[in-house]
């Protein structure tokens, strides 16, 4: 341990010593336990080989050492001259041509001769002005906040009398702040009359303050003069406090003398000041961003702008015009922007191009003013946007596309021009698209989306103006109309182009002197398109939107199986009727406002007749356009002339001329055709199907909506209302097929008779008085038709099959009697003992008419065949459970029929029936008595003693007299006391 103290003693003396005297020696130490670190006071410089220097050169990756964590970057050596400066600490600057260094970059600024370099080696101020060529490079920020000035003037004239001169700005480490000077209130900041680059990823910022500083200009343009943003390149001029005020970014000496050229990924920025540019300077873009935005009036004014390679361009909130030019050039993937500008949104007075590959998106603008989102003049002679390019032009507040001059859309364009609001002027025409004057010649692609505009006179989504062409696209079928002018309309599919406020063929006002504005209640006029190629002329507005829906929908009917049917049912041979199903009928569905306003009195309007202010006429085309059809409405009608009426609209059935009728298809919900009424009734009680009514050309069936081969042709005038009807929906409609277990059974249908009719032994029947009238469904107003024969539908209750529910069906049934006869004692009342029952189901029926279901409004007589052995001497009892219908599922009968309403029926014992009356229809139950050998018991003078049908007054009195009875009680114990 001594030893080793010695030794360190020992090299602490030498480097002494070697310090002493002048030689600078490393410690050994540091050197011998890492010679790869470097202590935080040292510096570490390392002058290239040769061969660095050849790497540099060519451009390799520059070499680095790693120290203390940090990236020290070897910078390729750049040209100097012989006397090269020692860079001292305060050094601001360095003249890369002669090597001199400075501490003011002033200094640097002014001793520099024409063509220098000027190296930024440190954040620095510049507040003085000059007019020479120099290039500035380097890392740091220039910092300017004085006007500068030369030659004189009170700005900084740069290639006054020299356009030639040239001032760049070059390398992404290099940015120059220049801000206009508190209280100089300068014309200007910079007069240009050479040329100014910011490249390689340099950046100019240009402040005007038009409030603190009263600048009016950031750059003064003269003639030939040219702002160049290259490779990289950064240039903004920022405006405040410029609303009302002068404050412009650009401004030109000479129209059309100055350009702009922004390329290699560069980009440019003008925001905020009064106006963007003014004076038409030719601005070109190439794979690079422009953006003008924010500026309290104009954003542009004129020149020729172009922007190609994926140039991304937007011109946005700004007060004024967005883009104004007198061409506009956009190509090869330009996406270009014009949004929520005060007047217009783009303004072409020359020339607009738009190639196929390439957006321009023109949004919310002029809400300061009667301008539009894009507007061609008159000077557009050629202009021309190709197949493939997507022009969209939406929620403008005014007309969306003004044109007075010759413009060509593609067919394959994707243009949209939807949600625009011309609503500006003392007279406001076209929102989408407003076409006027000798000279406008617009042909739109034909697939084009134009809809939910709106202008305040004429012509929501186009006006087309006397003397101008337009070629016109197919209306946007299918889109949803939702801004329609009046809050009454319906958000609806658009069909069709209908007039709209000017109309060649019509006065333009209705009989009321209103104007003839598209309204569905009011005014609904087709217009039809011409051939392709042909253009619309003269005075018109248009508008796509939707004549008002004539809806003929089939009654939903519930029927029973075995009844005579209709003789054109789908998939089925033509007048094979034996299929059961019953004749749809329709009811006719017009507008509720059209449909008041031609009412009688407020009765339905009978649409099978022509009047004086309606006409109706269905057809469709057949055989591929040979035959046109016309159907024929009849009105349902009962023997005495009543009509039927559905929902306030008269029942119709439809027929050709000759007699023929409409295709009926049956289908399940699996979409299976049915051909007959016809089901199981081991695993169904009923079946639920839908209807569609159409037509039938080969295989093809044709429903719905009326298409292209089918038409409505319908009118309604009045004083406020002229309206076209052109389409037609045939809605569908459900059938509701009941099961019948003695579908071949002679007796199970019978006609009704009128009151007073024997009936025959044996035979079921049911009589009804004069004047009753039958509803289909039991539907008031809904009346059969003349040729209807109501009948009575006697069958037996559904079988007992193998399902364990069919099993218990009649056990069910008794059980539900035996509990209401044991309530009232009905049994012992009718002396009844071994009771035997025997059930029947009745409904009533129109039996020409696939045993639709129907109901009467009077009371109905029924007449009964006694069951087996029964006769007219034997006690009965008949029961009817209410409501019980076949329209349950399998799994609901036991639920059905014990919780169904009971009633007993007053019957008359006839010689071969029971009579009695009712009202509605069921299962019934007679029940009888037995004796223990089994024989029928005969004693009739006890039955039907009426005691059922009062025991409610019955069991009312016995409380009553128990009540009293313990009154008195109480009354004769409390006297005792």
């Amino acid at each position: 341990m001594k030893n080793l103290k010695k030794f360190f003693g020992f090299v602490v003396a030498l480097s002494m010593t070697l310090s002493l005297s002048g030689v600078v020696s490393t410690p050994i130490l540091a050197v011998e336990e890492n010679t790869d670190q470097v202590t935080e006071d040292q510096t570490v410089t390392e002058t290239p080989t040769e061969e660095k220097k050849d790497e540099a050169d060519t451009g390799e990756a520059p070499v680095t050492d790693e120290i203390q964590g940090e990236v020290v970057t070897e910078q390729p050596t750049t040209p100097e001259s012989d006397n090269t400066e020692e860079l001292a600490e305060t050094d601001v600057a360095r003249n890369l041509t002669t090597g001199a260094t400075y501490e003011l970059l002033d200094t640097a600024v002014e001793e520099a001769t024409e063509g220098d370099t000027i190296e930024l080696l440190k954040d620095a101020d510049l507040t003085k002005g000059f007019n020479k060529t120099l290039t500035f490079t380097g890392n740091g920020k220039i910092t300017t906040n004085k006007q500068l000035t030369s030659d004189g003037e009170g700005w900084m004239c740069f290639g006054l009398y020299d356009s030639s001169r040239e001032l760049t700005l070059d390398g992404a480490g290099l940015t120059w702040e220049w801000k206009s000077e508190v209280g100089t209130a300068p014309w200007l900041m910079l007069s240009l009359s050479g040329k100014l680059n910011i490249t390689n990823g340099a950046t100019l910022s240009m402040t005007v303050d038009s409030g603190s500083t009263g600048s009016r200009n950031a750059i003064y343009m003269n003639a030939g003069s040219e702002i160049n943003v290259t490779n990289g390149g950064h240039f903004n001029i920022f405006g405040y406090s410029t609303d009302g005020k002068e404050g412009q970014g650009l401004q030109l000496d000479n129209t059309g003398q100055a350009k702009v050229n922004v390329t290699g990924g560069s980009t440019f920025l003008i925001d905020g000041t009064n106006r963007g540019y003014v004076n038409s300077p030719e601005i070109y873009v190439d794979n690079s961003q422009f953006t003008v935005q924010n500026c309290t009036a104009n954003a542009s004014n004129g020149g020729v702008f172009t922007a190609t390679n994926y140039a991304v361009v937007k011109y946005l909130n700004n007060a004024g015009h967005g883009l104004s030019a007198s061409r506009v050039n956009l190509s090869n993937y330009t996406n270009f922007e014009s949004d929520n500008n005060g007047y217009y949104g783009v303004y072409a007075s020359a020339d607009l191009q738009v190639d196929g590959t390439s957006t321009l998106k023109v949004t919310r603008n002029s809400y300061n003013g009667d301008f539009a989102g894009l507007k061609l003049t008159s000077g557009v002679t050629d202009g021309h946007v190709q197949d493939g390019a997507v022009v969209t032009i939406t929620n403008n507040y005014c007309s969306g596309l003004s044109n007075n001059g010759n413009i060509k859309f593609d067919d394959n364009v994707n243009l949209t021009i939807v949600d625009n609001v011309n609503d500006k002027g003392k007279t406001s025409n076209g929102g989408g698209i407003y076409n006027s004057g000798n000279a406008a010649n617009l042909i739109l692609p034909q697939n084009a989306l134009i809809y939910n505009n709106s202008a305040k006179t004429a012509g929501d989504d186009i006006y087309n103006g006397n003397g101008a062409k337009l070629q016109i696209s197919q209306p946007s079928i299918g889109n949803i109309l939702t801004r329609d002018g009046d809050d009454t309309n319906e958000d609806q599919a658009i069909t069709n182009w209908f007039y709209d406020g000017a109309n060649p063929n019509y006065s333009g006002k209705m009989k009321n002197g209103e104007t003839a504005r598209w309204n569905q209640y009011k005014y609904v006029k087709t217009f039809t398109m011409p051939e392709a190629g042909e253009n619309v002329t003269g005075n018109i507005g248009l508008k796509a939107a939707y004549a008002p829906v004539t809806t003929f929908t089939p009654i939903d009917l519930t029927m029973y199986v075995g009844g005579e049917g209709y003789e054109n049912v789908d998939k089925v041979e033509d007048n094979d009727t034996s299929n059961g199903f019953p004749e749809p009928g329709y009811y006719v569905t017009l507008p509720k406002e059209i449909n008041n306003a031609i009412q009688s009195n407020g009765q339905p309007v009978d649409l099978s007749e022509e009047t004086n202010n309606f006409s109706f006429e269905y057809t469709y085309n057949y055989n591929n356009g040979e035959e046109l059809r016309h159907w024929k409405m009849t009105k349902y009608t009962d023997a005495d002339g009543s009509e039927s009426t559905k929902d306030g609209n008269y029942v119709y059935s439809l027929a050709l001329a000759d007699g023929r009728k409409p295709t009926l298809r049956v289908i399940d919900d699996a979409g299976n055709i049915q051909t007959n009424a016809n089901f199981d009734l081991t695993n169904a009680v009923n079946k639920v199907y839908t209807t569609m009514v159409g037509s039938v050309e080969g295989d093809s069936f044709t429903s719905g909506e009326i298409n292209e081969s089918k038409s409505l042709t319908a009118n309604v005038q009045t004083d406020t209302i002229d309206v076209d009807f052109d389409r037609t929906v045939i809605a569908t409609g459900k059938l509701y097929v009941r099961g019948v277990v003695n579908v071949t059974d002679e007796n199970l249908i019978t006609s009704i008779q009128k009151d007073g009719t024997d009936p025959k032994a044996g035979v079921p029947m049911a009589t009804v008085p004069e004047g009753t009238n039958f509803y289909i469904n039991g539907e008031e107003g809904l009346e059969v038709q003349k040729n209807a024969d109501p009948s009575l539908l006697y069958d037996d209750i559904l079988p007992e099959g193998t399902d364990a529910n069919n099993d218990r069906r009649e056990g069910w049934l008794t059980e539900k009697a035996e509990q209401l006869c044991n309530q009232y004692g009905l049994l012992e009342q009718a002396g009844i003992t071994n009771p035997q029952y025997s059930f029947k189901y009745m409904d009533i029926v129109d039996q020409n008419n696939g045993n639709v279901v129907l109901k009467a409004d009077k009371n109905v007589t029924v007449y009964m065949p006694y069951p087996e052995g029964v006769d007219k001497d034997t006690s009965i009892i008949v029961l009817h459970y209410k409501d019980l219908n076949r329209d349950m599922t399998y799994d609901d009968v036991q639920s059905a029929i014990m919780n169904c309403e009971m009633e007993k029926m007053t019957v008359t014992q006839l010689d071969d029936h029971i009579e009695f009356e009712t009202t509605s229809f069921s299962p019934f139950v007679v029940i009888w008595g037995t004796d223990e050998a089994g024989e029928i018991v005969k004693n009739k003078d006890r039955a039907d003693t009426g005691l059922f049908q009062n025991a409610p007054l019955y069991i009312s009195l016995m409380t009553a007299c128990a009540s009293l009875v313990a009154i008195i009680a109480i009354k004769r114990r409390i006297d005792a006391k």
